[in-house]
């Protein structure tokens, strides 16, 4: 059965552009694991508990589960001796509705750390952006309430919505970062050039991408 995500890329002209800017975005939240941050969750009693917020960027669209980003995630944090458990809460398809009806659900899981990944399906479904962010500030809202840190990974809009709608959604995620004083880290471009030289196009093969390309950001930041 076809998802949501699919039948946007489907409609989205930059197809193949956008599923990259997807992915960027997930490489590039890594950057901000620093030690501060791996070093005060860690201290506490038992395993570090990571819960990833997200769609089929983080579920893993076209990979078996092992091979998706937060599988990937874990293993290469407790080969590096950190104690941690990563939870899979992706969804492909999912907008940030959707993730606003579950992150009830989710945050009962007590994670040390929220990874918010959601937005891009809302892009490409040309969902208005004042619905966006206010779901997205919700979402953003309950995780602090919690006592948790978050992370948040920022989207940006296809073009062929019009500039318009790029540019409102596109401020979402620098607006919200600095209103809640969360950390955002939306793009990088080192990670960018990297996913250009991929040749193949495919769902599959750019999740592959997803799941392994953090590599390139995070290990400068956990000195490995």
């Amino acid at each position: 059965m076809r998802n949501e995500c699919g039948l946007g890329l489907a409609r989205a002209t930059g197809r193949a552009g956008f599923l990259r800017a997807g992915v960027l975005a997930i490489c590039a939240l890594l950057s901000l694991m620093s030690d501060p941050l791996l070093r005060d969750a860690a201290a506490a009693s038992g395993p570090m508990v990571i819960l990833v917020l997200g769609d089929s960027l983080t579920a893993g669209l076209g990979v078996p589960r092992e091979a998706a980003f937060p599988a990937q995630l874990e293993a290469r944090l407790r080969a590096q001796g950190t104690v941690v458990r990563v939870i899979d809460k992706g969804i492909s398809g999912d907008t940030t509705a959707g993730g606003l009806a579950r992150i009830d659900r989710a945050l009962a899981e007590k994670p040390d750390l929220v990874i918010l990944e959601l937005g891009a399906n809302d892009a490409l479904r040309e969902i208005q952006p004042a619905v966006v962010r206010a779901n997205l500030d919700a979402m953003i809202t309950k995780v602090l309430a919690s006592g948790t840190r978050l992370l948040l990974t920022g989207m940006r809009a296809p073009l062929n919505w019009g500039e318009d709608y790029r540019a409102a959604f596109d401020r979402i995620y620098p607006d919200l970062a600095r209103l809640r004083r969360v950390p955002l880290y939306p793009f990088s471009s080192k990670v960018s050039r990297r996913i250009r030289s991929s040749t193949s196009r495919t769902v599959s093969t750019q999740m592959k991408v997803a799941s392994m390309c953090w590599w390139i950001a995070l290990p400068p930041f956990l000195n490995i």
